[in-house]
C-alpha cells in the first residue's frame, strides 16, 4: 500500500494519525456506499425497533463525521497526506466496522464487492487500527515520542 501513515505528537501534547490519499479514497468510497442504509434505519424506525434504529444511525453518524471532519467530500490533491482528527474511540469503531464489514463479504455472492477492493479496505483498516492501538498505548504510558514509528519503520 503506498503512502504508509504517521502518527505525529503536537507540542500541546495531541497526536493525530496522518492518512494517505490512497488510503482516505479506500475508506471514503465504502463510507458512501454505506450512504444506501438510510433506508435500513428509516425501515427500523417504521418498524418500531428502536434499538436497530439507534445502532444503524450512531453507525452513519461516526461515518458522516469522520468524512465530514477530516476525509471531506471532495476530492484531494495527488500525493496529498490528511490529517485524521476524529476522537480515536469513534475512528476505531468506524475502522472495525468496516473491517469486519467486508471480511463478512462474499465477493461470489455479493458482486457489488470487488474481491481486491475488499483486500484493499480490509489491509488499510487493519494498518490503520494497528496505528490507533499504538497511539493509544503510547499515550497512556506517558510517552513523549516526536513520531510513532510506522509499519515501514520495522522493515
Amino acid at each position: 500500500m503506498s503512502g504508509d501513515p504517521t502518527h505525529l505528537a503536537r507540542s500541546d501534547g495531541s497526536s493525530h494519525l496522518w492518512i494517505s490519499k490512497k488510503q482516505r479514497d479506500v475508506l471514503f468510497e465504502r463510507i458512501v456506499r454505506n450512504l444506501a442504509r438510510v433506508d435500513d434505519l428509516l425501515l427500523a424506525l417504521q418498524s418500531g425497533d428502536f434499538e436497530a434504529a439507534e445502532r444503524l444511525g450512531r453507525n452513519l453518524h461516526h461515518e458522516v463525521s469522520l468524512v465530514t471532519n477530516d476525509l471531506r467530500w471532495g476530492a484531494h490533491g495527488e500525493g496529498c497526506s490528511i490529517e485524521v482528527s476524529t476522537p480515536p474511540l469513534i475512528l476505531r469503531s468506524v475502522l472495525e466496522r468496516l473491517r469486519d464489514e467486508a471480511k463478512a463479504l462474499d465477493p461470489h455472492i455479493d458482486l457489488r464487492d470487488d474481491a481486491a477492493e475488499n483486500r484493499e479496505l480490509i489491509a488499510t483498516c487493519e494498518q490503520l487500527l494497528d496505528l490507533v492501538q499504538t497511539q493509544s498505548r503510547k499515550r497512556s504510558s506517558g510517552c513523549s515520542c516526536d513520531r510513532i514509528p510506522t509499519s515501514s519503520d520495522t522493515r
